[in-house]
């Protein structure tokens, strides 16, 4: 290593012939191609290389770093031309004040002569706050000279050295950290933001995990909410995960909003294990101001649906004080509709009510959802949100329309669906696909008598260049099926398939119950319904019992 210190650090910066400049000396230094910083351990083999003038700028200095700080011999007693005091020898400047001088070469020349830990920690201070890139090589060969020498590093050189590592290469910290166990380095708070840095911006889940090890060590410092997160965010292990909070619940740091929402979406696990960790998250969130953040509920709703158990999620949201945000209530609801919970989701909208809250458009959608699978009370439940939403002002709302449409349809009034549906293209409320599949299942009820009504909305949909996805056209075929018009729904699937639209399990339901309730008057319906087996075979739908 000193051979090669004494040769240089050589690094190639360009293959072109333009002058490059290095700015953190003294002097400016102009290059072509390579730079030298010249660390020679005798003062005559920089005094017979000739100096290299590699530009042709007038500020170009040689590229020599002579040692012109070695001690001088003491005057001659006899000498009448000295102008020192006789037995007087100049002292020699250390490293950190020819760093402090910006005498880097000079530093590096008296560095190699005498390596130790506190000059290879000046060095690299000073390299730090040079804040250059192209000296991160020289930083990695002083501490290569510093380890070679058997000398241990401290966690100061180490966080300036990772520092510098984090802002070049940041790989280069997630090696070096396997000096901390190899010279035993007591860790500060400086060391482990820098290791903490490397771990988020690597995406590390080893590292993360080292840094885990290391808090259970009771280390001295104490960690900030931002190392923390990062850790955090890059933890494979549940259990690890909650064991961090515990940390810094019981040493008192702060547990910020982005804390308690990363730990909330990683609990996606079932289980029972999860569950108990769910819950012990749950209540540590209910014990701190978080217990009313809209956000971190939500968050914390849904992990508890997550692990398993959604009664758990509704008693730990009926447990907190009463919270008037309304996007709660109605996020609460949303998810207890996704999960089949309908009872609950109207059970919960009716203490919304009780507690003058006003739901949200949102949670009105969600309910109209519900009300269809809630039994034989749903069109009185749906006409009484029908109500709500007028008296709301949400009667114009795009999506609650729609929903509305679909809900009247599905619970015996498919008369109302049409009138809602005329109704929003007069005041050209929405031009919305799903409120036109709506009114074509409403007429499908209400049967061929209604056929009129069907091809108008058919019309409408042609007129508009709507995007003819599959939902629409099964629902055309359905509407014109159960209309009589049997030749119309084979039309349309012909066309489908020519526009090379796959059909699904939906598409050949309502054509197989044409052929049924048709064919035997209708000859041809039965040979289209024999035609229909070998595209279920080439759709590999034929493993559905209904088809059958």
């Amino acid at each position: 290593m000193k051979k090669a210190i004494r040769i240089g650090v050589t690094r190639l910066v360009s293959s072109r012939s333009q002058a490059l400049t290095l700015p953190t000396l003294s002097n400016t230094i102009h290059l072509k191609g390579t730079y030298l910083f010249c660390l020679s351990s005798s003062a005559s083999s920089c005094i017979h290389h000739p100096p290299l003038h590699l530009s042709n700028s007038t500020h170009a200095i040689p590229c020599t770093f002579s040692r012109h700080y070695h001690q001088p011999a003491c005057p001659s007693k006899t000498s009448k031309t000295t102008t020192t005091a006789p037995n007087k020898c100049r002292r020699v400047d250390t490293v950190k004040e020819l760093c402090e001088n910006n005498r880097l070469s000079a530093a590096l020349e008296v560095y190699e002569a005498n390596t130790t830990l506190e000059n290879a920690s000046d060095l690299i201070e000073h390299i730090k706050h040079e804040k250059d890139v192209k000296f991160m090589d020289l930083a990695l060969q002083i501490y290569a000279l510093l380890t070679d020498a058997n000398i241990a590093p401290n966690a100061q050189l180490l966080s300036n050295l990772m520092y510098l590592c984090n802002n070049t290469n940041i790989k280069l910290t997630l090696i070096l950290s396997d000096d901390i166990e190899k010279y035993k380095i007591k860790l500060d708070w400086l060391l482990f933001s820098q290791l903490t840095f490397a771990t988020k911006m690597t995406r590390n889940t080893v590292m993360a995990q080292k840094l885990i090890q290391i808090l259970h060590e009771r280390v001295e410092f104490k960690p900030t909410s931002i190392t923390c997160n990062a850790i955090l965010e890059n933890l494979l292990d549940l259990s690890d995960s909650v064991w961090l909070m515990e940390y810094m619940w019981n040493t008192k740091v702060h547990i910020d909003k982005s804390f308690f929402i990363s730990l909330t979406a990683s609990c996606t696990s079932k289980g029972k294990e999860a569950l108990l960790y769910a819950e012990q998250v749950a209540e540590k969130i209910s014990k701190t101001e978080f217990k009313a953040n809209a956000e971190v509920l939500v968050y914390t709703f849904q992990m508890l649906v997550n692990c398993g158990d959604i009664n758990k999620a509704v008693q730990f949201f009926e447990n907190l004080p009463l919270i008037k945000n309304n996007e709660v209530w109605s996020s609460i609801i949303g998810l207890c509709v996704k999960n089949d919970r309908h009872n609950k989701a109207l059970q919960l909208y009716d203490k919304m009510v009780e507690k003058n809250i006003i739901p949200t458009e949102m949670a009105f959608t969600n309910l109209l959802s519900s009300v269809t699978r809630t039994g034989p009370t749903a069109l009185e439940i749906g006409k009484q949100l029908h109500i709500q939403i007028v008296e709301h002002g949400f009667d114009r709302n795009e999506a609650l329309i729609c929903a509305l449409t679909r809900m009247y349809a599905k619970c015996g009034e498919p008369d109302k669906s049409i009138k809602l549906y005329d109704t929003a293209i007069a005041n050209n409320v929405t031009q919305s696909t799903i409120l036109f599949i709506n009114a074509l299942n409403a007429v499908s009820k209400l049967g061929p008598k209604h056929l009129k009504k069907g091809k108008q909305i058919h019309q409408k949909i042609t007129h508009l260049e709507l995007d003819t996805n599959l939902k629409l056209i099964n629902a055309l075929i359905q509407m014109y099926a159960k209309c009589g018009q049997s030749i119309t729904s084979m039309e349309l699937y012909e066309q489908m398939i020519k526009s090379n639209i796959e059909p699904n399990f939906m598409t050949f339901l309502y054509l197989l119950e044409m052929c049924v309730e048709q064919g035997a008057r209708f000859p041809q319906i039965l040979f289209f319904g024999r035609l229909l087996h070998n595209d279920i075979r080439k759709y590999h739908l034929e493993a559905h019992n209904l088809l059958v």
